[in-house]
């Protein structure tokens, strides 16, 4: 229940949870999304780069990755965040929460937000008309690179998935009424896995990895 009154505060009150150290390397941390001037010109919100910085703290100290590997996910998230003030239709201030969480075995990073979702934003662009649906909408953009720009194809899912290639990660995508699974856990091999979900707003992305588990870890 706390997790869900920060995620109210902020997404509707644009309240955050009270913001550790700047220097802090938290367990959990949760936030609106920044605006694109924000991301644009990090002086412009120093609390967002402070939020990132301290996601790659919490890797590098409770995790123990390298540092190399902790800025790489760090900015990876950054990149997530980006996809939605780009393409969620909602503004240069979206109606969105980015989150993380780090312990001792595993990590794990969301983005949600109250958007138009990927079928509405592939179909600005005419060489999506064949993407009718969410399910195929969410192939397209997360396996296939499809893009709402004309002048160039999407690469941010691509990159975000072979940039946690190897950490024994577990990607959902979430769209109108379909989800999306890639499972790399145990096996090397990322299982795709497409099913229905809840009618619901929006676009969400989350993954969970367990670097150097050697073995499906539990349910």
């Amino acid at each position: 229940m706390v997790s869900i009154d920060l995620a109210y505060s902020a997404l509707v009150e644009g309240k955050s949870q009270r913001t550790p150290g700047a220097h802090d390397a938290p367990l959990f941390e949760l936030r609106r999304c920044p605006t694109a001037r924000e991301l644009q010109d990090p002086a412009a919100d120093t609390e967002w780069s402070y939020f990132q910085d301290r996601f790659r703290r919490s890797l590098a100290n409770r995790l123990s990755l390298s540092p190399k590997l902790a800025r790489g996910i760090a900015a990876a998230l950054g990149e997530m965040v980006d996809n939605v003030v780009q393409h969620a239709g909602l503004g240069d201030t979206p109606k969105a929460l980015v989150a993380y969480e780090v312990n001792t075995q595993s990590f794990s990073m969301s983005v949600a937000d109250t958007g138009r979702g990927i079928l509405s934003s592939l179909r600005e662009n005419p060489t999506n008309r064949t993407v009718t649906s969410d399910s195929a909408a969410l192939t397209a953009a997360v396996l296939l690179g499809a893009s709402r720009r004309t002048d160039a194809p999407g690469s941010g899912f691509l990159e975000l998935r072979q940039a946690l290639a190897d950490l024994q990660g577990l990607f959902c995508f979430r769209t109108g009424s379909a989800r999306l699974q890639l499972d790399g856990r145990g096996s090397g091999e990322r299982v795709e896995t497409i099913s229905n979900s809840p009618e619901l707003v929006g676009f969400q992305m989350s993954v969970t990895a367990t670097p150097g588990f050697t073995h499906s870890p539990p349910l």
